[in-house]
């Protein structure tokens, strides 16, 4: 696996920017960058502690917070979608995979982070709110 984020995570990201500020299927909703902030707030305050600690500090102390990641993801979207639309569930299943890489790694976390910043650079270049 690769410290840094890849080609293939980028057009990832690129895409699911794209689908989300711009679902192709009419039925589908966008998503709001208002509707992931507690997510986001979430894992930038954990990017800061991981990248100023070291890996026994990721370990004890940040992995069950990174753990917690994944259950708040979900409940924002469901908070938000009574019925997750194809875009969502794409980017939800996509996010929740590479949350899942970076939960015992805190190289690979901080991959996901930067992952997240590049799908939200996307999201707004698509014209994402």
């Amino acid at each position: 696996m690769s410290d840094t984020i890849t080609q293939a995570e980028i057009q990832l990201a690129q895409k699911l920017g794209r689908i989300l500020a711009n679902p192709p299927n009419k039925y589908d909703k966008k998503l709001t960058t208002n509707q992931l902030r507690k997510f986001l707030s979430s894992v930038n305050r954990l990017r800061m502690m991981a990248q100023s600690h070291d890996e026994a500090y990721f370990n004890q102390v940040l992995k069950p917070q990174i753990l917690m990641l994944q259950p708040r993801l979900i409940y924002q979207l469901s908070k938000a979608f009574n019925r997750l639309p194809d875009n969502i569930q794409q980017f939800q299943n996509e996010t929740l995979r590479l949350l899942k890489a970076g939960e015992n790694n805190r190289t690979a976390f901080l991959k996901f982070c930067d992952f997240m910043e590049a799908l939200i650079a996307y999201h707004k270049k698509e014209g994402g709110e």
